[in-house]
């Protein structure tokens, strides 16, 4: 199987007995056989045995910035991967330059400016990073600590705290404050119109035309087989849901499901939380978790990131994708 899908199936992580992936959480990599290893930048094969992800036992096909989330270098003195930390000028091609995105690994910012990666300096409105900067009518800037949307009037209102929030006007006309990864039910409040507000709420979640109301996505709101393909995306929740076809109609992915799976279905609907066992011809169910930025090897010492980590990992996945396709 292509390294690159084991990868992005890597990344929508964890299952729970609702068979939904939150996605902060990934298998162990213990729980892996190495013939099925997701490799880098989570996990590392050592002889026999999967790993957390350690640069030396990486080869120089993959001890890459953006393969490694910019933390390895290939040595070619020693003909081997080595730990280390990147500057900005140093990344030259645009994926690696915002690999930087999932920053617990790196505590660098860049931005991708006139061909070349350079330190995030907050001051380009066309370069102005919603993760990185706030944003505002007068321009972009520096992060803005504990963001007080009450404090802003109708005509100021639009402003990013550059950690994911925001302030819009929401329907009573007043200032108001949204996370990064809005309520369902907020969605609509942030919109002009009525055909806005329904294309807004269908972009993160879905809206009920029948209650009128914008609602988190469910595999059994989609009614052709044809758009039932692998999972739904519910961002405001920040999970992935595995879907199926089945009875004529789609239906979440259940646990009795994976039972009957078998190697080609369980990697396409959970290897994120289930792993093929060769043994036993069996797909079964990780029993360690970790969360999608810890590392042994790491201690972060501040959870500041923490609140948009979800945001970086789709930032990053999507990117991933794109350069595959």
């Amino acid at each position: 199987m292509n390294r690159h899908i084991l990868l992005l199936l890597f990344l929508f992580v964890a299952l729970d007995n609702c068979v939904k992936f939150p996605i902060k959480q990934r298998c162990q990599c213990s729980e892996y056989d190495t013939l099925f290893c997701p490799g880098p930048p989570f996990c590392s094969i050592n002889g026999s045995n999967c790993e957390e992800f350690q640069c030396k036992y990486t080869n120089e096909l993959y001890c890459t910035p953006f393969d490694t989330l910019n933390r390895c270098k290939w040595n070619q003195s020693t003909n081997s991967c080595e730990n280390y930390t990147y500057q900005c000028t140093e990344l030259t091609t645009y994926q690696s330059c915002l690999g930087q995105f999932i920053g617990v690994y790196q505590e660098i910012e860049c931005m991708w400016q006139d061909n070349q990666c350079k330190p995030q300096d907050c001051t380009q409105i066309n370069n102005c990073d919603s993760l990185s900067c706030s944003m505002s009518t007068q321009g972009c800037g520096k992060k803005i600590e504990n963001l007080d949307c009450s404090s802003y009037t109708p005509e100021t209102c639009y402003i990013t705290d550059g950690y994911g929030n925001s302030c819009h006007i929401d329907k009573d006309l007043k200032c108001k404050k949204y996370s990064a990864l809005p309520i369902c039910s907020e969605l609509e409040e942030q919109m002009p119109d009525k055909q806005s507000a329904i294309s807004f709420c269908n972009g993160f979640c879905y809206y009920d035309i029948n209650s009128q109301q914008c609602i988190p996505k469910e595999c059994s709101q989609i009614t052709q087989e044809s758009e039932c393909t692998n999972y739904i995306y519910d961002i405001p929740n920040e999970l992935f849901i595995p879907c199926i076809w089945s009875n004529s109609k789609c239906n979440e992915v259940s646990e009795k499901d994976f039972e009957t799976f078998d190697l080609h279905k369980c990697f396409q609907f959970g290897m994120t939380h289930y792993t093929w066992q060769p043994s036993t011809s069996k797909c079964k169910q990780c029993s360690l978790v970790d969360r999608f930025k810890q590392n042994p090897s790491e201690n972060p010492n501040s959870d500041s990131k923490d609140q948009n980590n979800g945001i970086s990992i789709l930032q990053w996945a999507l990117m991933w994708i794109a350069t595959q396709i």
